[in-house]
């Protein structure tokens, strides 16, 4: 045997072992999902972070999960919503440079704690990214015209049909602004 081939080899078995692992929590996930069982579930799901953290997917899900648990139980609501924030800050510093994380941020701000100034900064930073969402750009222009900011909505769509040319919806909505100037 070629020993130059052994550390490939012990690699690839590594890589399996860390694999197995990661689909076997993935399996225990949702099979706590299918029985309501969020506790357990968010165990599995953090195992797999472990395995992987730049799964900008299973640190959503995670925080998701939390947010709806805070939902359904009032006297511990703000202990979930700190761990979803949490959950959701740790894959930020793990993936600095994903808009998909930056948005996941922005969006619980806005969506789950109705916070729109806190929301704001994430967007802002997410349209710099490489690989922006479309939608970002839709948030940001939103935000800054429920802020009384009407320059910065008109430029964000701007910026947005540079960006997606194809976005009707952008173009519609700078039309309409543009109008009322």
């Amino acid at each position: 045997m070629n020993f130059f081939l052994i550390p490939l080899l012990l690699l690839n078995v590594q890589t399996s072992s860390i694999d197995n692992k990661y689909n076997y929590h993935t399996q225990k996930a949702d099979i706590y999902y299918h029985r309501g069982n969020y506790p357990n579930m968010i165990f599995h799901l953090k195992e797999k972070i472990k395995l992987d953290k730049h799964d900008i997917g299973t640190y959503a899900d995670i925080a998701y999960y939390y947010w709806s648990m805070s939902v359904d139980d009032v006297k511990r609501r703000k202990e979930f919503q700190l761990k979803a924030l949490d959950t959701l800050i740790e894959g930020l510093k793990n993936n600095r440079t994903s808009a998909d994380m930056l948005d996941e941020v922005g969006n619980f701000f806005l969506h789950n704690l109705k916070d729109l100034d806190s929301a704001m900064p994430f967007y802002e930073q997410s349209i710099k990214m490489k690989n922006p969402r479309m939608s970002t750009y839709h948030f940001l222009a939103a935000g800054y015209f429920k802020k009384g900011e009407k320059q910065k909505s008109i430029k964000t769509l701007e910026d947005c049909i540079k960006k997606f040319p194809q976005d009707e919806k952008a173009k519609s909505k700078l039309k309409e602004l543009k109008k009322d100037q």
